[in-house]
C-alpha cells in the first residue's frame, strides 16, 4: 500500500537558489505520468535546429509549480485572498504539477494528432489522470495496437506500472481531492461532474492564466 512521504525536499532548478517543495509534490513527480515528461520536449522540434535547446516537460513542470505556489503564498500574503491557505495550495500546486501530462512527444506540434485520436485536448487528458479516469497503465494495457511494441516488453512494462502509485492514489493519500485539481486543469469538467471550485476562476491564473501567464 502506498504511504506518503513524511517530508518534503528541496529541488534546484538551476534558476533560483534551492526550492523547498511540499511532500505531495515530491509523491507526484514520482508517478509514472509525470515521470513520462521527462522525455518530452518542451519546445517541439525546435532542437533539431537548435541542438542544445532540450528543455522538457518535467523541468517546465516543476518550474511551473514553484511560482505556483510563489505566486499562492504572495497572494495570500496581501490579504487579497480569502480561501484556506493549506487545503488550496495543495489543489493549485498539485494541478501545476499535473497540467501537462497529457502531453504528446513533441508537445504542442503533435497537438492535432492527439486530438484526432483522443478528441480531447492535452489538458483534458492530464485532468481524466488527475481525477483517476484514465493512466498510463490503461495506455499500454489497451490503447497501443499489438506489433507496436514487443510484447514481452509490454509485460515488462505493466509489472512495474502496476508497483507504482497512481496519481489519483496520491492526491488522495495527501488528502488532496482529484476533481479539484483536475477542474483546475480542465475548466469543460465543471459542467459534467458539479463545480467543485465554486467558480473561482482565478485558481486556474496560478498555473495557466491570461493574466499571469
Amino acid at each position: 500500500m502506498f504511504k506518503p512521504r513524511r517530508k518534503g525536499n528541496e529541488i534546484n532548478d538551476g534558476i533560483d537558489s534551492a526550492f523547498f517543495f511540499p511532500p505531495y509534490i515530491l509523491d507526484l513527480l514520482d508517478t509514472a505520468e509525470v515521470q513520462r515528461t521527462h522525455n518530452i520536449t518542451q519546445n517541439g522540434f525546435s532542437s533539431v535546429s537548435f541542438p542544445n535547446l532540450r528543455h522538457s516537460r518535467k523541468v517546465h513542470l516543476i518550474g511551473t509549480t514553484k511560482n505556483a505556489l510563489k505566486m499562492w503564498g504572495w497572494a495570500h500574503k496581501s490579504g487579497n485572498v480569502k480561501l484556506d491557505h493549506d487545503s488550496y495550495e495543495a489543489v493549485i500546486a498539485s494541478a501545476a504539477m499535473l497540467h501537462d501530462i497529457g502531453h504528446a512527444p513533441f508537445s504542442h506540434n503533435l497537438e492535432n494528432l492527439i486530438n484526432a485520436y483522443h478528441k480531447e485536448t492535452h489538458e483534458q487528458v492530464a485532468a481524466r489522470i488527475a481525477a483517476g479516469e484514465y493512466s498510463l497503465q490503461e495506455f499500454f494495457r489497451d490503447k497501443i495496437p499489438d506489433g507496436i511494441i514487443p510484447q514481452k516488453q509490454r509485460d515488462a512494462i505493466l509489472r512495474r506500472l502496476e508497483k507504482v502509485p497512481s496519481v489519483k492514489e496520491v492526491l488522495e493519500a495527501h488528502s488532496v481531492n482529484p476533481e479539484e485539481v483536475a477542474q483546475i486543469i480542465d475548466k469543460t469538467r465543471a459542467s459534467i461532474h458539479g463545480d467543485k471550485i465554486q467558480k473561482r476562476l482565478f485558481l486556474r491564473e496560478f498555473i495557466d492564466g491570461k493574466i499571469i501567464d
